[in-house]
């Protein structure tokens, strides 16, 4: 891959004082873009990330006024574990934000396989309707969004594909091995990006990505490295 070229500054970083007060601030964003989009076309598609960061947001979010039924949620990326799994993204959003009827497009599938699931999975999510309005992304400790990891075999399929939107990945570096990712290609599709991320650790790595450097060192590199969409960044320590 392309070595990126900017220089190490974060442009578009917004700081709270806390954690409660990024959810917070960040679903009220959120909220009104999606109150916007369902009062111009009658929907708004939201996709969210996993793990634990996210969840205070979501609780967040869901105490904001909202028309819940015009409302299509997704992931940036699903373990490919039962629905019913702890480990599930799905479960996670399910439990914790989905309420009012809306309604959650699933990357997991019955396929026995994550990469025989992709056509499913694909074509689940070209039903959403292109672009999504709010896309949230994570990061974790190594620089990975989604199932975006460094190095992976599938890396650079996820990363430079133009007409991929999902992709199966095997051998993940952290269980479990098998997940369902959107490619950048896909997660670029949308009105508005978005970085969700916590601790000071993470906004070393983040410093780190803003130097020039290969995306298979550090996959959020790609998405901060561009000019087609900003990348807005909610962090607290």
């Amino acid at each position: 891959m392309k070595p990126a070229q900017r220089t190490a500054e974060i442009p578009n970083f917004h700081a709270f004082s806390s954690r409660e007060e990024l959810a917070g601030e960040l679903a009220k964003t959120v909220a009104e873009d999606l109150r916007n989009a369902i009062e111009k076309r009658g929907l708004a598609t939201l996709v969210v990330s996993g793990g634990s960061t996210p969840k205070p947001f979501f609780v967040a979010l869901q105490q904001e006024p909202l028309d819940w039924s015009c409302l299509l949620v997704t992931v940036a990326d699903e373990r490919w574990v039962p629905t019913d799994h702890p480990e599930s993204n799905e479960k996670l959003v399910r439990d914790h934000l989905i309420k009012g009827g809306a309604r959650f497009i699933s990357l997991y599938n019955d396929a026995p396989s994550a990469i025989t699931g992709e056509e499913s999975a694909e074509e689940a999510i070209r039903h959403m309707v292109l672009p999504f309005d709010v896309t949230i992304l994570g990061m974790g400790p190594d620089g990975h969004t989604a199932s975006l990891f460094p190095h992976h075999e599938r890396l650079e399929d996820a990363l430079e594909s133009s007409q991929r939107l999902c992709l199966g990945i095997e051998n993940a570096p952290k269980p479990p091995p098998e997940r369902m990712t959107l490619t950048k290609h896909a997660l670029m599709q949308s009105r508005r990006l978005m970085l969700h991320v916590t601790g000071a650790d993470k906004k070393e790595v983040l410093e780190e990505a803003m130097k020039p450097g290969d995306p298979a060192d550090l996959p959020i590199r790609a998405f901060l490295h561009q000019d087609d969409l900003p990348l807005e960044i909610y962090w607290a320590e």
